[in-house]
């Protein structure tokens, strides 16, 4: 069945960063995999058409690291079916291993080698489960499991949070300490490598995401998911000293080659923060957006430095490139360009979530959770969230020729040059659509009606006006006669798809117009029930959700109702109406959330 949502009502004013063309072919073409198998569309009607050799991994790889000597890149693959690590030989570009994880351990975006390269680190994300793999062999065998859960203790015998959800780590210099963050416990635990025992945990700002160590080990940055910070773990007292302010949702981090600076993805809020490592303080924030008053939507969330400290490379999960910043003033092709100047993008697949890149600075190796989309689950039957494979990516950057092409081509496939062509003059007629903001419309009340859980074949592909399959219509005109009138009196929107995957980013595209990088990343351990949802304001889009924008506007959003329960209310019995979440008890809901 074809992956559309249900929308049979005029509808919707949603700020996102999704730009349409005109053509023909973009309005009714159709998401998924192109039958070449190397091209793609995503349900924003992106193109996918990845730069470099495709790699394929498993499902929804979070996390990647490149071996010390560069000749393997471990992959972690964090869906809803077996979990693995994917092995690639660098030079041959192959997955030469796969490293299965069988429940109930679990995986999640952590990964760290030993100096020697003989020892590989996973987090367990909901498990509370580390596993050490020896990677000294041909095979990797993994040889142990730390339990850091409410089991365990840690070295003065204190019993543990039973609410972990290991995140990001890391190894010391001298490889004696791994530092593992706890999202949910918003700890950072300490374990010895040589006895594997817990050690300690160092309370951090809110829902750490990952731990990285200054090149002397003297400290460690800690990114705070939640909090909008980077916490400074003075080692030597193994105690927080300082908390750097960031963007929103601080997630991946990388060092510049002389450890001098400190570069954090901040995936809310679309930037860069630069961070002075002698001073601790912020020095500069580089913007990710794609072009000038862009929606929120670039999700920055993983970054690495080239080997030569010139240029740092930040995947964009919603945009789905690569971003290729100078970090010095230099000449680039004809031009000068200064420290901190966006030279370029590289197109990848969709939602890339970990960039390295090779020790001769010119290979990138990107992975990319959600591969080339899913297209339709009717042949083979299959729940969705099975189907998102995973690639890795490995475009190759020569030249700032090459990378002005890559630019390009990656402003096309995303609709950003559309936002540029000529419109025409504002005009003083009213229009049901707009084609600028604040020119009148007829329109004074919006009905938004979210059909969940049903695609438009399933409900609607009976419609001969409609391009729609009727042996996929389950529920036809004699069980939906109300959905049939509406859809024929007011609009059909035949070819509209649905932006999230499962009901926790669903709602969130509903209502904010975007999932952010929390929920994006977590909901596939909750629906595989590996660990428990991440909820409250992490989760929130930082552009806030649509009756935000109305109350912002000065518009009135009567009647809300989102993860109701299945009671029936009575009507206006209460002037203080409340929130009933009782179908999703693990979803916060929005401030200023109400039903009638």
């Amino acid at each position: 069945m074809k992956m559309r949502l249900v929308l049979t009502v005029c509808l919707i004013a949603v700020a996102c960063a999704t730009c349409f063309a005109a053509d023909e072919d973009r309005i009714t073409r159709h998401a998924g995999p192109d039958a070449d198998g190397k091209t793609g569309v995503t349900p924003m009607n992106w193109t996918l058409d990845p730069a470099g050799k495709q790699i394929k991994v498993g499902d929804f790889p979070f996390g990647a690291a490149l071996s010390p000597d560069g000749k393997r890149l471990a992959v972690t693959n964090n869906g809803l079916g077996l979990q693995s690590i994917s092995m690639i030989d660098t030079e041959s570009l192959e997955v030469v291993e796969t490293v299965l994880v069988r429940r109930p351990q679990s995986l999640f975006m952590g990964l760290a080698w030993s100096a020697d390269g003989s020892r590989l680190y996973a987090s367990g994300g909901g498990s509370n489960l580390i596993g050490v793999f020896d990677t000294s062999g041909e095979k990797t065998k993994q040889i142990a499991k730390i339990n850091v859960g409410p089991t365990a203790t840690d070295a003065g015998g204190k019993p543990r949070s039973a609410t972990m959800y290991s995140g990001g780590l890391a190894l010391s210099p001298d490889g004696k300490r791994l530092y593992v963050a706890e999202i949910l416990n918003s700890t950072v635990t300490v374990i010895d490598t040589e006895t594997n025992e817990v050690l300690k945990d160092i309370p951090v700002d809110d829902n750490p995401y990952t731990v990285i160590f200054s090149g002397d080990g003297a400290k460690a940055y800690v990114s705070s998911w939640g909090g909008g910070v980077v916490t400074v773990i003075d080692t030597a007292k193994e105690q927080a000293v300082k908390s750097i302010e960031t963007g929103e949702h601080p997630c991946a981090m990388a060092l510049s080659t002389d450890g001098a600076r400190l570069f954090v993805c901040n995936a809310n809020s679309d930037t860069v923060s630069v961070i002075d490592t002698a001073t601790d303080e912020v020095i500069h924030t580089v913007s990710l957006a794609p072009y000038p008053d862009a929606p929120f939507g670039s999700i920055p969330n993983a970054c690495c430095v080239s080997p030569d400290g010139r240029t740092l490379y930040v995947a964009n999960a919603g945009n789905n490139d690569v971003a290729v910043i100078s970090l010095v003033d230099r000449q680039w092709g004809e031009q000068q360009v200064k420290a901190y100047d966006i030279l370029g993008i590289v197109p990848t697949a969709w939602f890339p979530s970990a960039v390295s890149i090779m020790p001769d600075g010119n290979k990138l190796l990107v992975t990319c959770a959600k591969g080339l989309g899913t297209g339709q689950n009717a042949d083979p039957k299959m729940y969705i969230g099975f189907m998102y494979h995973g690639i890795v990516c490995a475009p190759q950057i020569d030249s700032a020729e090459q990378l002005a092409q890559y630019t390009a081509r990656a402003a096309q496939l995303n609709g950003f040059v559309e936002g540029k062509s000529v419109r025409p003059t504002t005009s003083t007629e009213p229009s049901a659509i707009p084609r600028h903001v604040g020119e009148p419309s007829p329109i004074r009340y919006v009905v938004y009606i979210i059909k969940e859980n049903r695609t438009y074949d399933q409900v609607l592909g009976d419609l001969p006006q409609g391009n729609g399959d009727a042996e996929l219509c389950y529920f036809g005109r004699e069980v939906t006669p109300n959905h049939h009138a509406l859809a024929e009196e007011f609009v059909l929107l035949d070819n509209f798809y649905v932006d999230g995957s499962v009901s926790y980013d669903g709602h969130q595209w509903s209502c904010g117009a975007i999932a952010t990088d929390v929920v994006e990343k977590s909901w596939p351990a909750q629906y595989s029930r590996r660990a428990p949802s991440l909820g409250g304001p992490i989760i929130y889009p930082s552009a806030g959700y649509i009756w935000d924008r109305c109350e912002e506007h000065g518009r009135e959003t009567p009647a809300r109702t989102m993860w109701a329960g299945t009671s029936i209310l009575p009507a206006a019995t209460s002037a203080t109406p409340t929130c009933s979440c009782a179908s999703l008890p693990s979803l916060r809901r929005p401030a200023k959330c109400r039903t009638l």
